[in-house]
């Protein structure tokens, strides 16, 4: 067998099966095994199942008897280096250790940052119902078509062929003869799956073309269509209706959505809180300190910016690092505020005006944040700026008294 610097690269990638796939204590039937040495085995159902995840050219390529045979002995190549580079102490030379050393420590690194980072970002189940509730819109799948298509660019033929259509051969018969697009003309013009103004099989990107053929009833034949790249007789075969994705099967996607957007705060949240509790110091920002912003100017940055995202990191870096400084209270609501009023994020909201309560109590932005925690999702009084949402929320709150 030839091992080449591909066969390695594809050994090395997440294709590899695991070193003693099959092992167990238990003897495995000859019948069940594709692959073994020594006490390494590999069974046809494992390398199925490897089959099954490969992208779609490598299954093409290995989806055959003599391709699964292949697919086994780059598997039996893989285990047939780690026993000989075993026997000899390859993992103990400084080559080995520094190499092994180095995926254990982006490991260590990635299964924290699912854990412990990523973990913060998630929305819980209430947030998501919450989320496909206020955003319902975006989850409205488009009405979707197929149909088949004759083709001709001559106007002739085209007539030509509706006359025979509608004299009774059949559609199917006379595209596969006749039809000059060579993409789908042995597929008797199956032209698959399309939206409203989506790519369509071989006509690529035509509004005229899809306006036609999404004004057509399903199962008729329609009438000559003229477009860009020439004539077409069309027949809708099969309609799947607009409808709203329900909430179980958008959940997934809303889970990404919201995971994104908190992601980077939830970030710079945990480095700052590791940074203390390591006594951690980057000396090349004591260096810069003299080049960054002052709390003033990120405020400023804020109220300008129309970035919800930018303006939560404004928040963010008064609050970290100019901890004492008089914008801190008023960064800590605007953290809540943008939370809550910008991105939906409700659960961030409430633990930064949790911390504005619990941080200066008996303040009027102390008093701000209480009522802002109390009518979460609810509509707020209009405001011009920052001093007159307060005013106008300590009037809610005489009014509630």
């Amino acid at each position: 067998m030839r091992i080449t610097v591909l066969s390695l690269i594809f050994l090395m990638s997440g294709l590899m099966v695991l070193f003693g796939c099959g092992r167990g204590e238990e003897p495995i039937d000859e019948k069940e095994l594709a692959a073994s040495v020594e006490d390494w085995t590999l069974t046809k159902q494992a390398l199925e199942e490897v089959l099954q995840k490969l992208p779609r050219s490598q299954k093409k390529k290995y989806d055959s008897p003599r391709g699964r045979a292949e697919l086994a002995d780059r598997y039996l190549a893989e285990q047939l280096f780690y026993l000989a580079g075993k026997k000899i102490g390859i993992e103990n030379t400084e080559s080995a250790k520094k190499a092994i050393d180095e995926a254990l420590r982006r490991i260590i690194i990635a299964e924290y940052y699912k854990n412990y980072v990523e973990k913060e970002a998630r929305p819980t189940e209430k947030e998501m119902l919450e989320y496909y509730e206020s955003n319902k819109d975006d989850f409205i799948s488009m009405e979707v078509r197929r149909a088949r298509h004759f083709f001709s660019k001559s106007k002739d033929k085209i007539f030509e062929m509706k006359e025979r259509i509608d004299a009774g051969e059949k559609m199917t018969e006379l595209t596969v003869k006749y039809s000059e697009d060579q993409t789908t003309k042995r597929d008797a013009g199956d032209l698959g799956y399309f939206n409203p103004g989506g790519f369509i099989r071989f006509v690529g990107y035509s509004q005229k073309f899809s306006d036609a053929v999404f004004s057509l009833e399903p199962m008729v034949v329609s009438d000559p269509i003229e477009w860009e790249k020439g004539w077409s007789i069309v027949v809708v075969t099969e309609v799947q209706p607009e409808r709203l994705r329900p909430f179980d099967e958008a959940k997934s996607e809303i889970s990404r959505i919201i995971t994104s957007r908190r992601i980077d705060l939830a970030k710079d949240q945990a480095v700052q809180e590791l940074k203390e509790r390591y006594d951690a110091r980057n000396y090349m920002q004591e260096t810069a300190e003299q080049a960054l912003r002052s709390p003033e100017e990120l405020w400023n940055l804020a109220q300008t910016t129309t970035d919800s995202y930018e303006r939560l990191r404004s928040y963010q870096e008064i609050v970290q690092r100019y901890p004492n400084s008089e914008y801190v209270p008023q960064a800590l609501f605007m953290l809540g505020f943008v939370s809550a009023e910008e991105l939906m994020d409700f659960v961030a909201a409430d633990r930064y005006f949790r911390q504005v309560i619990a941080s200066y109590p008996g303040t009027d932005v102390a008093k701000s944040a209480d009522w802002m925690l109390q009518n979460l999702n609810k509509p707020l009084p209009e405001f011009k700026d920052l001093d007159d949402l307060h005013e106008k929320i300590s009037e809610e709150s005489k009014k509630s008294e």
